[in-house]
């Protein structure tokens, strides 16, 4: 019976030690959104850490994290350990890598000036076989900075000019969109639907004019045109120039699908789908398309068949605004 009443006493002692330091430590922070932003913020000279190598056991530690922030999804934990691992060694080869992997991130959130910084500062550090990559990424997101600092300042879809459509008894969406020659789909985005349903009365957003791409290849760019004026430019990848360059030259879109399959066999959603979310054919077998995750960081390089490879964002966003037989492909050098 005194043992029982030793354990129930020493349970009470222990259980109160432990709400005592919660109340002092107080509860978890929740993660701030900004904190990504912060943490691609690129480092002063001032503040950056001074030059050091890492000891044998805390370069294994760091490679483990590195490891561990590679296989994340994006997000801001993610990022925030990859500032750590940087901040730890940002001269040595794991801090270069993170680096890389910072300034990869940057671009896949097309803030291309960060991911210019973080790759100049990962050329700092000895990335043995990595380099010549680093290289290839810095000279491209110079010239998309570049190119998207000479376009138009239109740079959003709220930049689009727009009509007001009355909706009249009988009309239904996919009508109305055939008829002021756009689709549904760019409608809805420009009226920030959630479904096709209107009701008479209703007064639509009706996007004005051709929509058209232009796809430099010097610049890895796409931008997508109103009436010739820029909207918004994407980063994209194009074709092997030794095995399958994109072709120059005016095309009209002739097709488009939704969740396409590959080769007629692969469905949407597998890995082994590289056509991504959306297809776009503009010259036979050669289109616009999305990518699945593992093909994002080919985006900004030539290694497809000929198409025109974007992220899945970007490529369901202009697929709305492109109409078939009545939209144009350019692509120049």
């Amino acid at each position: 019976m005194n043992r029982n009443r030793l354990l129930v006493f020493s349970a009470i002692i222990i259980g109160g030690i432990l709400i005592g330091i919660y109340f002092l430590s107080g509860p978890p922070e929740a993660a701030d959104p900004g904190d990504a932003d912060r943490a691609t913020e690129v480092p002063s000279e001032t503040e950056r850490p001074p030059a050091q190598n890492l000891e044998p056991g805390d370069e294994t530690s760091a490679r483990a994290l590195l490891e561990r922030a590679q296989e994340m999804e994006d997000s801001a934990e993610k990022v925030r350990l990859l500032r750590k691992i940087y901040d730890s060694d940002p001269t040595g080869k794991v801090g270069g890598m993170a680096a890389v992997e910072l300034a990869d991130y940057c671009q896949r959130q097309g803030e291309y000036e960060k991911a210019t910084q973080w790759y100049t500062l990962a050329r700092r550090a000895p990335l043995v076989g990595q380099l010549k990559r680093v290289n290839e990424e810095l000279k491209r997101t110079r010239s998309t900075q570049s190119t998207q600092s000479s376009v138009d300042s239109a740079r959003t879809l709220s930049e689009i000019r727009t009509e007001t459509y009355v909706v009249q008894s009988g009309d239904v969406l996919s009508r109305i969109g055939r008829r002021q020659g756009t689709t549904a789909e760019a409608i809805m985005k420009l009226n920030n639907m959630t479904s096709d349903l209107i009701r008479p009365g209703d007064e639509l957003k009706i996007p004005q004019g051709t929509f058209n791409v232009v796809v430099s290849k010097s610049n890895n760019t796409l931008t997508l045109l109103q009436n010739n004026r820029p909207i918004k430019v994407y980063p994209v990848a194009l074709g092997r120039e030794d095995r399958s360059p994109t072709p120059t030259g005016t095309f009209r879109v002739e097709n488009k699908l939704v969740d396409p399959h590959w080769r007629g066999i692969v469905p949407p959603g597998d890995p082994k789908n590289i056509l991504g979310s959306r297809w776009i054919g503009f010259k036979g077998p050669i289109g616009i398309h999305g990518c699945p995750k593992q093909e994002e960081h080919s985006i900004g390089q030539n290694v497809t068949e000929g198409c025109v490879r974007m992220y899945n964002r970007d490529v369901e966003e202009i697929y709305k605004f492109l109409v078939p037989d009545e939209s144009k492909v350019t692509i120049t050098e």
